[in-house]
């Protein structure tokens, strides 16, 4: 045993350069065998329970600890993050508080809203509780008529009016003629960065209000929200119980705020805009971000609540559904086959084709190929926006198709080392909870599988 350890410390030595790698993710250097296990506790997502205590309860939100830690760990020196996948925007507030320049992207226009409203400063706090009385007195003005109303999928007309009487009372109040109520709706992706940030608040407070008011219709998959059987199952809860879910959740949000000022939220740009369409050459010191996983989790259909407040109708929503990294809607995506840089990933396509299961062919391996693809092409614009010596941080998790292994961190490993990045640091994170045990179908294949998220670093 002690000549094993001398001999894996050699081989170590041998490498200064890729300190704490995984086996996997070195072919031909087999002799690099160690790897950081993080607790739990230090774990890049939100836990299960702890979500509803987070800043907003987005499924895929990063920690606050997990940013801090890797800027201090990873990062050390870098003027300007980026983050392709912001999601609800802890990247971009972590980053403003060090006065650290960072950009956050994401597709998703609500998801836009809620990190623009993370950047609220702290010190107006005392305010927003006031400002949401008077919005409130704002809103027994009737609101504007739509040509189609998506809440109405789960709630009754009267409770559809308080909800729209507060979004008609925060543009009377903090938007004036900017941007009105049906611009966001006809335009999304521009309207959500162009409202003012003490009107994003009030949105992302209005914006829980609504997943609050939808709670009965969400069931054991955090992600999704079911429709009523029918029309007459539709719920129609009290002004006075909106209201108060209101206010509730505006103290909730002002509570969590972190930045210290409006100097500090300059810090941060946050838009609406595709990784694939970011054209910037080496302008970024770093990125830390986390792309979706290959879980087939719908991330769009998980912010439902949130884009029927913005007004954004069926077919809308699905173009953006289809439009997002690692979406479950394949169907009439046209994508080239192309060989793929990884080769752990044109594998597993084989595998995954070549399965005897009903809808390997058919579904399953175009997903998978669409996903990988969607994701290299990902990589290759961030390879492109980050410096020559800047650091690239991607959290992934691996994943199952059967029995299968989807061995993410190898896929991207892979695909970055083939465009030039070397592999420079890894942290593995047990994972406690899965979307898999969600299944009681798939359960039956769990023994044996090993979850493992990851913090992969690159140079």
């Amino acid at each position: 045993r002690r000549c094993l350890k001398t001999a894996r410390w050699n081989c170590a030595a041998a490498l200064p350069a890729w300190p704490g790698l995984h086996p996997r993710m070195l072919a031909g250097h087999s002799g690099v065998t160690s790897v950081r296990t993080v607790k739990s506790s230090s774990s890049p997502k939100q836990q299960q329970g702890d979500r509803l205590k987070d800043w907003y309860p987005y499924y895929a939100g990063f920690t606050q600890q997990f940013v801090q830690s890797a800027l201090d760990t990873h990062f050390v020196g870098a003027s300007s993050v980026l983050d392709p996948w912001n999601g609800s925007g802890t990247t971009t507030a972590v980053c403003a508080l060090r006065s650290v320049r960072c950009t956050g992207l994401d597709v998703n226009p609500a998801a836009t809203i809620i990190a623009r409203a993370r950047l609220t400063p702290r010190n107006i706090s005392d305010s927003l509780l006031p400002l949401s009385l008077e919005i409130m007195r704002a809103a027994e003005e009737p609101p504007p008529r739509r040509a189609a109303e998506p809440l109405s999928e789960w709630l009754r007309t009267p409770a559809i009016r308080q909800l729209r009487g507060i979004q008609h009372g925060i543009h009377r109040v903090l938007v004036g003629d900017m941007v009105l109520e049906s611009d966001l709706a006809a335009d999304p992706s521009a309207s959500a960065s162009q409202l003012p940030v003490l009107a994003t608040f009030f949105y992302a407070s209005l914006f829980a209000t609504a997943r609050d008011v939808l709670r009965p219709f969400r069931g054991s998959n955090p992600t999704w929200c079911k429709s009523p059987p029918t029309h007459r199952h539709r719920i129609n809860p009290s002004a006075a119980t909106i209201r108060d879910l209101f206010v509730g959740r505006v103290k909730f949000l002002a509570e969590r705020l972190c930045l210290t000022s409006e100097l500090a939220a300059s810090w941060a740009d946050v838009a609406t805009r595709s990784v694939l369409d970011l054209d910037s050459k080496g302008t970024y010191d770093a990125c830390l971000s986390s792309p979706p996983y290959a879980t087939r989790v719908d991330y769009v259909r998980s912010t439902a609540a949130e884009l029927a407040v913005l007004g954004l109708d069926s077919d809308q929503v699905y173009s953006l559904r289809s439009a997002t990294t690692g979406t479950p809607t394949v169907r009439g995506s046209v994508r080239h086959l192309r060989q793929l840089r990884s080769r752990s990933a044109n594998q597993l396509l084989s595998e995954v084709a070549a399965h005897p299961s009903h809808g390997s062919v058919n579904y399953y391996a175009p997903w998978l190929r669409k996903y990988v693809t969607d994701l290299e092409d990902a990589l290759l614009t961030i390879h492109q926006a980050v410096r020559t010596g800047g650091r690239i941080g991607i959290v992934v998790q691996n994943s199952y198709y059967k029995h299968i292994e989807i061995d993410l961190q190898r896929i991207v490993c892979e695909s970055l080392t083939d465009l030039g990045r070397r592999p420079a640091d890894r942290a593995d994170y047990p994972v406690p909870h899965s979307m898999t045990n969600i299944n009681s179908a798939a359960r039956r294949n769990l023994e044996g599988r090993q979850h493992q998220e990851s913090l992969l670093v690159f140079t």
